[in-house]
């Protein structure tokens, strides 16, 4: 077997490589959200968004499907995982985003008798509600947490609720712990933001919705 010395100088250099590997998927945890009891305020085709964003810019993004007509969707794509940091078992600085977004113009697609026929239409913001990761380290290192999540529009007026049942797998070996900054206590964010960052997840068509709000209790 021929080895690269440009991929690998030598074994010893490749052990190196190989724990440095092990050591950044080992600062890694699991995060899994599970959406339910959604409100709304007025009845429409909605579908459901979380996203993790740190402050460096990692991002991840996930959704449900669109709901039929109404002011309290359930859906079937509800549940989802996703890896987060955790270096040394404390989360790291990040949000969860939490967005509602409202199908307007909806038109059904033909399908043959008997196919459930597909909503199109554009989606818009209806409501965001944003949370630090790491306020909720305390609550997570106990257990599952069942969060109460206020959605608000982008002009400050509530759209509705949702409960978020959060869970945190970490790593073999590794216990989740709070900063002594998480247990000098949380702090609670509600940020409303134009949807530039969710525009992935809708295909774009979202950016014309202005300048953020933001409104803070602690």
């Amino acid at each position: 077997t021929v080895h690269s010395r440009s991929a690998c100088a030598s074994a010893q250099g490749c052990a190196r490589a190989g724990g440095s590997a092990v050591g950044a998927r080992g600062s890694m945890a699991t995060l899994h959200i599970n959406l339910r009891d959604v409100t709304l305020h007025d009845a429409g085709h909605y579908f459901l968004t979380v996203q993790y964003v740190t402050r460096d810019g990692d991002e991840k993004k996930v959704r449900t499907e669109v709901s039929v007509k109404t002011n309290k969707p359930e859906f079937k794509n509800r549940t989802f995982s996703f890896e987060v940091r955790a270096p040394g078992g404390v989360l790291d600085e990040a949000e969860l985003q939490f967005g509602t977004f409202l199908v307007v113009r909806s038109e059904r697609e033909s399908k043959p008798t008997g196919e459930k026929a597909a909503i199109k239409g554009t989606a818009k913001l209806a409501g965001l509600c944003s949370k630090q990761l790491a306020d909720l380290a305390p609550k997570l290192a106990a257990g599952e947490v069942s969060e109460y999540i206020e959605l608000t529009h982008p002009d400050g007026a509530p759209i509705g609720t949702l409960v978020a049942e959060l869970r945190m797998d970490m790593p073999p070996g590794i216990t989740l712990r709070a900063s002594d900054e998480q247990l000098a206590g949380s702090t609670y964010e509600v940020v409303v933001r134009s949807a530039v960052n969710l525009a992935g997840l809708t295909g774009g068509g979202l950016s014309e919705l202005g300048a953020p709000a933001r409104a803070v209790s602690g």
